[in-house]
């Protein structure tokens, strides 16, 4: 049967009297119900709107084929129950195809069947009606839903707001910012290159964009890297590169000097001077303030390179003189400012090697042996070289050259020039660690398994000078020290050494007779104070955090003691430990 086409018309019209569809959609597994879906357009634009049983943010892709992805997407990121999205540029007459896309805060998701519209048809022309700006119309389709947990895998953004492209006198509060899709959950910093990682004070925490502070504490000079790494709910973590931040109060300044061999540490002669031998190598330790992040020693042509240890702050590295000679040991420090100190540190003196040779010609591969006196067994026995840093026996270089410092004690050396011939030395006694550079010589008159003995002069050509520092005769300065007035001996020791508490043990027995007090420099009164208590040492010691007197003074070696007189000059100066006599 034929329908009018006037009833037709009045079909249609009736029909664009009502929204496009208006269809619930039931979400699933915690996802949200959408209902109440409506479409109206007016012009070239179509405002969608629709409800939520929960807050949700919502995403609305749309385009003129159903079949196909090219769908363009307008969206509202707001968590709200009501949603209204408007699409706009719209062909005249078109179907245009939709699909609605809401979330919940919990990260489930909604998404609706694609749904269709006809969009607005163009303007009249002035022969025809006047028609109304705005035309609704609907269809009839079912709305079916499917609804998923969003993957969240995209981590944090983040970002540091303090400036760290100058130094600062004292730590700052570092503070910056984190974003996230979903939520910010933690924000952490680490000053170890990501083996320990310490929480951050975090200001919006669960939610998308979050602030965060935190301090490295109270910092002595230096430079100072850290990172930091957030996360979110869904575990995604995101890492910063490192950050240095540079604290810069002083400028570099090395102190204490110490050379040693194993245990054994190698205090100056009188008048300040390291007294070594060519060819021995030693380790050269070395305390120093003012943050340096690189410090070059050198002494003539000699350069030698040293490694800070990260625990104690002190510089380390092996040196070793090929030839005699005296020698000013110099360091250049430079910190992370870029500040640079140049200081002389010491005088030394390197003696020549002693020698094996027969017949006027050198010895290769001649061997030294030592022997030290052991009291408790009443006999000599071969001296444990290796727990100072030597072999023994020692073989003769190319040169016939050997070299030895020893620990106090009484020795006598033997020297095998080979299968037949042998040297000893006479017995000698040392007091004091002491090189052995004595000179061994065999003739071709010398007799085969007949021994001669060799005189042993410790320290062979070394010729001590009168102290000539400048200090004697001064006064103390007290105004950088208050709490040394009225003293008539300051010792000033260090704590990483291992003879300090030997040397303060000593001290404490003659406190009461000597007026003495102990100054720690180039330490923080912390550490001095824990020192103190481990130790249960009641003997007054103080720091020098800065090192103010490390310079007046001329502070290298450690221990060192300054006695003065009545009226607070200094009438002597004694490196090294005192003995109760002394």
């Amino acid at each position: 049967m034929k329908i009018p086409a006037i009833l037709l018309l009045v079909f249609v019209l009736f029909i664009s009297s009502f929204p496009i569809f208006s269809r619930s959609a039931t979400g699933q597994e915690g996802g949200p119900v959408i209902s109440d879906i409506s479409v109206s357009t007016s012009g070239d634009s179509a405002t969608i709107t629709w409800t939520t049983d929960v807050p949700a943010e919502s995403d609305v892709d749309w385009g003129t084929n159903p079949d196909d992805n090219d769908f363009t997407t307008g969206n509202d990121h707001t968590f709200v129950t009501s949603h209204s999205v408007t699409i706009s540029s719209l062909l005249p007459s078109t179907v245009y195809y939709i699909k609605i896309f809401n979330r919940n805060e919990a990260g489930y998701e909604t998404i609706s069947d694609i749904q269709s519209f006809t969009s607005a048809s163009q303007n009249p022309t002035a022969t025809e009606a006047p028609a109304t700006s705005t035309t609704t119309t609907t269809t009839a389709s079912t709305t079916t839903t499917t609804t998923k947990k969003v993957v969240d895998t995209t981590a944090p953004s983040l970002s540091l707001t303090t400036n760290l492209s100058h130094p600062y006198v004292k730590a700052p509060i570092l503070t910056g910012s984190a974003t996230d899709e979903i939520d910010v959950s933690s924000v952490e910093y680490s000053t170890d290159g990501g083996a320990n990682w310490i929480a951050a004070s975090l200001e919006g925490k669960g939610t998308k964009s979050a602030t965060f502070n935190f301090s490295l504490g109270v910092l002595d000079d230096g430079n100072y890297p850290f990172q930091i790494r957030a996360k979110d709910s869904a575990g995604n973590t995101s890492e910063t590169k490192s950050y240095t931040l540079i604290i810069d109060r002083l400028p570099p300044q090395v102190g204490g000097v110490v050379f040693s061999l194993g245990p054994q540490t190698f205090a100056p002669t009188k008048d300040g001077t390291l007294v070594t031998v060519a060819g021995l190598e030693q380790k050269l330790t070395l305390s120093a303030i003012g943050g340096p992040t690189s410090l070059e020693v050198s002494a003539g042509d000699n350069k030698f390179s040293l490694t800070k240890n990260i625990e104690s702050g002190l510089w380390s590295g092996l040196i070793k003189f090929d030839s005699p000679g005296v020698y000013d040991l110099t360091t250049k420090s430079i910190d992370g400012a870029k500040n640079e100190t140049d200081q002389v540190l010491v005088k030394i003196e390197v003696l020549q090697a002693g020698s094996v040779s027969y017949s006027g010609k050198s010895i290769n591969g001649a061997e030294v042996l030592v022997y030290i006196f052991e009291p408790t067994l009443g006999e000599f026995i071969v001296w444990d070289g290796a727990s100072y840093s030597q072999s023994n026996p020692q073989k003769t270089g190319e040169n016939g050259n050997y070299s030895l410092l020893l620990p106090f004690g009484k020795y006598y050396l033997e020297v095998k020039i080979s299968r037949i011939i042998k040297l000893r030395s006479q017995i000698f006694e040392i007091t004091n660690p002491s090189v052995i550079n004595a000179d061994f010589e065999s003739g071709t008159l010398s007799l085969p398994f007949i021994t001669k003995e060799v005189k042993v002069t410790p320290t062979k050509g070394f010729t001590e000078v009168p102290i000539e520092n400048g200090l004697v005769g001064r006064d103390f300065p007290f105004e950088l020290v208050e709490s040394a007035k009225g003293k008539r001996l300051i010792s000033f020791v260090a704590t990483w050494l291992p003879d300090t508490a030997q040397q303060i043990q000593m001290l404490e027995v003659v406190a009461d007779d000597t007026k003495n007090i102990v100054i720690v420099p180039q330490e923080s009164a912390a550490t001095v104070e824990i020192y103190r208590k481990r130790g249960g040492y009641t003997l007054e010691m103080f720091s020098d955090p800065d090192g103010k007197l490390v310079e007046p003074l001329r502070l290298r070696f450690l221990p060192v003691h300054f006695f003065l007189d009545e009226g607070g000059k200094i009438s002597k100066i004694k490196y090294g430990i005192l003995s109760l006599e002394q």
